[in-house]
C-alpha cells in the first residue's frame, strides 16, 4: 500500500526501518491487515521509523510541526532527545475491537520504550558496519551514519487521513522539484541570452566586414 511512498522517502534521505499504513476498521479476517478473533475490526495509525541526518531532521521538524496531528520522537546515539509531545502516556498505534472482548492494543509508542530501543538500534547498526572491510565505502558510510544520524519515529494520529503522514516528507521532494525547475529555467534563459548576444555580435561583425560600420551619435559639445 505504501511501498512507493517509502521508496521516495529513502531517495530523499529518510532511511526507513519500520512502518505501517493507516487502517480504518478493516475486518479482522482481512488478508492484509487482519488479526485477532473472528468478526472483529482492526485499526492502525500511520507510523514511520527511520534514520536521518541532523540537517534533514531540522528541516523535517519544521514541516512536521505544521500538522497538529503528528507526534514524533528523535534521538541520536549520544541520547540527545527531541519531541513535540510532553505526555509520558503510551500512544496506541494498533488496536482491535472484537465481540465479547475489551479493546486490545498490541502496539504502542512511548518515550521510555523508544529510548530503550535506541541503544539496541545503534548497536545493530555498528555491528552491521563491521561486516565490511574497514577501508570500504560501505563501512565508512555506516559508521558515519550510526555516529551522527538521528533515529526518528513519527505517528499521524488521525487514522482516517491515510496519506497525511507522508506530506511533510513528500513536500520536501516538491520543493526540490520546484527548485530544480527554477534552476533549469534560469539556465535556459541564460543560454538564450547568450545566443542572442552572440547573434547580435555576429551581425555587427558581419556589417563591419561589408563596409557598413555601426554609426555612433556624437555627444553634444560641452
Amino acid at each position: 500500500m505504501i511501498s512507493e511512498k517509502l521508496t521516495k522517502m529513502n531517495q530523499l534521505g529518510f532511511l526507513t526501518i519500520n512502518s505501517q499504513p493507516a487502517v480504518d476498521g478493516a475486518r479482522s479476517d482481512d488478508k492484509v491487515h487482519g488479526w485477532g478473533p473472528k468478526n472483529g475490526y482492526v485499526y492502525q495509525k500511520a507510523y514511520l521509523e527511520f534514520f536521518v541526518s541532523p540537517e534533514d531532521l531540522d528541516a523535517l521538524i519544521a514541516r512536521i510541526e505544521a500538522d497538529v496531528q503528528i507526534t514524533y520522537h528523535a534521538v541520536n546515539a549520544q541520547g540527545d532527545m527531541r519531541t513535540n509531545t510532553n505526555s509520558e502516556a503510551p500512544n496506541a498505534v494498533t488496536w482491535g475491537v472484537f465481540p465479547h472482548c475489551e479493546i486490545i492494543q498490541p502496539t504502542i509508542v512511548e518515550s521510555i520504550s523508544f529510548l530503550a530501543w535506541k541503544d539496541e538500534a545503534y548497536e545493530i547498526g555498528r555491528n552491521w558496519a563491521k561486516v565490511y572491510e574497514p577501508s570500504s565505502p560501505s563501512r565508512k558510510f555506516l559508521e558515519a551514519m550510526f555516529d551522527n544520524y538521528f533515529l526518528v519515529n513519527v505517528v499521524h494520529n488521525d487514522f482516517k487521513a491515510s496519506d497525511a503522514i507522508f506530506e511533510p516528507f513528500l513536500s520536501a521532494a516538491k520543493g526540490a522539484e520546484v527548485s530544480g525547475a527554477l534552476s533549469g529555467l534560469g539556465a535556459s534563459l541564460s543560454d538564450a541570452a547568450d545566443k542572442v548576444s552572440k547573434a547580435i555580435s555576429s551581425l555587427a561583425n558581419g556589417g563591419a566586414a561589408n563596409g557598413h560600420a555601426a554609426t555612433q551619435t556624437p555627444a553634444p559639445a560641452a
